[in-house]
C-alpha cells in the first residue's frame, strides 16, 4: 500500500499532534469484480487526555504523534526539524489480517488505513494544549499540541473523492473499521462517514473499542458469573459524562454524534463519545458489527478493570483481565439484544485474540465453530450472508 500524505494547503487541519501533516496508506482493488468494495480503517493505538499523559506518551510512543511528513515528498530522514517522530512513515507499507489478498471482496478491495498520529480516539476538531512544560516543540514553532482526529477522518474523505474511482460512486460498498482507538473513531465517526457517502452502502467493523466495563447493570444477566460483572461488582455507574470523558471533550475540541449531541442536555454533549451511550441508546443508524480482542493491550490493562478484580479480591492476572473482559462484552453484547436497535448486527468475535488489521503482525487464523474470522466477516460485508456469532467461552 502506497503513502499519501495530505496536501497541507488543501488540508491545513489534517494535522498530527506536533503539527505534521496526515497520512494514509491506499491500495486500488486488485480484482475488477471488488472495484466497487471498500475498506477505510482507521488505525489504533492508545492516546492520551492530559498533558501528563501526553507527556509519558511522547516518551514512549512519538510515531503515534507525528507522520514526520510536511508534505509528500518532504518527510524527514530522522526526527528534527520534522516533528517529534525519530523517522517519517515508509512511503510503502504492508497489512496483513483482513488486507491480505486471498481475503477476496475485502482483501481485494480498494483498500485504505489511516495513521493514527492525533491521540483523541480519532475525535478532534482543532483542540490545543500548551506542551511547553515537557518541551514539545510544533512545527509552527509554538509549544502547542493539536487534536485534529476527526477534522483527519474528513479529509481522507475528501481526497479519496478526487479518485477516478471513489468510495461514493453507485454501488460501491464501504467497510469502515478501525482497531483499538481505531474502533472507538469508526464508532463515533460512522454516521458521518455514511452522511458524507451518500451513494454508498457504508457499514462499521468495530474491533476492540473495550477498554472498561462497559456495562454494569444487574438487567443484563449474560456476564453474571465473570468477574467484573458479577453480583458485587454490579452497581449503578456514575455519570457517563464524568470528569474524564469532560476532560477530553474539551481537550479534543471533540466531535460528537449529531444524532447523540441533539438528544442530551446542553452542556452534556461530552457524554456523546462514549461508547455506551452512542450504542446502547442506538445513536448510531448506519449498520455496525463488534468485535473483540483479548490481544489488545489497552483493553487488558485499563485501570477499571484492575480496579473492578481488586475490589473483589482477584489478583490482575492475565485470565481474570480477560475473563473480565469477556464477560463485559457478553454483558454488552447481551444490552444490546435487548435494546434491539436495527443497526446492530450482533457481537460475534468476542473470543478472539486478535486484532483484524496489523502491520504484518496479527495474522486472522482463528476460527469460531470451524468458520474463519474473515469468511464470517466477508459474508456480512458483501451481503450474502448473516454472522455467526457464539455465546460460548474461550478460556
Amino acid at each position: 500500500m502506497t503513502r499519501h500524505v495530505l496536501n497541507p494547503a488543501q488540508y491545513p487541519d489534517a494535522r498530527c499532534n506536533d503539527g505534521t501533516q496526515a497520512a494514509f496508506y491506499y491500495a486500488p482493488a486488485t480484482t475488477p469484480a471488488f472495484e466497487d468494495n471498500w475498506v477505510i480503517y482507521l488505525e489504533g493505538g492508545g492516546g492520551c487526555s492530559s498533558l501528563d499523559g501526553c507527556e509519558d506518551r511522547l516518551n514512549d510512543s512519538p510515531h503515534k504523534m507525528s507522520t514526520g511528513c510536511v508534505a509528500e515528498g518532504d518527510c524527514a530522514s530522522g526526527g528534527a526539524p520534522y516533528g517529534v517522530a525519530q523517522t517519517a512513515l515508509p512511503p510503502t507499507r504492508d497489512f496483513d489480517g483482513i488486507f491480505e489478498p486471498q481475503n477476496g471482496s475485502i482483501g481485494q478491495a480498494n483498500r485504505v488505513l489511516i495513521e493514527y498520529c492525533s491521540s483523541d480516539g480519532w475525535s478532534g476538531e482543532g483542540g490545543r494544549a500548551d506542551g511547553s512544560s515537557f518541551g514539545f516543540t510544533n512545527l509552527d514553532t509554538t509549544s502547542d499540541m493539536e487534536f485534529h482526529g476527526h477534522d483527519i477522518v474528513a479529509a481522507v474523505l475528501d481526497r479519496l473523492e478526487q479518485l477516478p474511482t471513489t468510495p461514493n460512486d453507485p454501488d460501491s460498498i464501504v467497510l469502515f473499521a478501525g482497531g483499538s482507538a481505531g474502533s472507538m473513531g469508526a464508532m463515533r465517526n460512522l454516521d458521518y462517514v455514511a452522511d458524507r457517502l451518500p451513494n454508498a452502502e457504508v457499514r462499521g467493523f468495530f474491533d476492540s473499542a473495550y477498554h472498561g466495563p462497559i456495562v454494569a447493570n444487574p438487567d443484563y444477566p449474560a456476564a453474571s458469573d465473570y468477574p467484573c460483572t458479577s453480583s458485587s461488582a454490579l452497581n449503578p455507574p456514575p455519570s457517563l459524562a464524568g470528569p474524564t470523558i469532560s476532560a477530553k471533550f474539551d481537550l479534543f475540541d471533540a466531535y460528537v454524534d449529531d444524532t447523540c449531541a441533539q438528544a442530551v442536555a446542553p452542556g452534556e454533549e461530552a457524554v456523546c463519545m462514549k461508547i455506551e451511550k452512542l450504542l446502547i441508546d442506538d445513536f448510531i443508524e448506519t449498520p455496525y458489527t463488534v468485535y473483540q480482542s483479548f490481544h489488545d493491550f489497552n483493553a487488558r490493562t485499563a485501570p477499571s478493570v484492575a480496579d473492578l478484580l481488586s475490589s473483589q479480591g482477584l489478583s490482575a492476572s492475565r485470565a481474570n483481565r480477560n475473563s473480565c473482559i469477556e464477560g463485559a462484552v457478553l454483558a454488552f453484547d447481551d444490552a444490546l439484544r435487548q435494546v434491539n436497535p436495527p443497526s446492530y448486527e450482533g457481537n460475534f468475535l468476542h473470543c478472539q485474540q486478535k486484532h483484524v488489521v496489523g502491520p504484518t503482525t496479527y495474522a486472522v487464523t482463528n476460527t469460531i465453530g470451524g468458520d474463519n474470522v474473515i469468511d464470517m466477516l466477508t459474508h456480512w460485508f458483501t451481503g450474502v450472508g448473516d454472522l455467526w456469532y457464539t455465546d460460548s467461552s474461550c478460556l
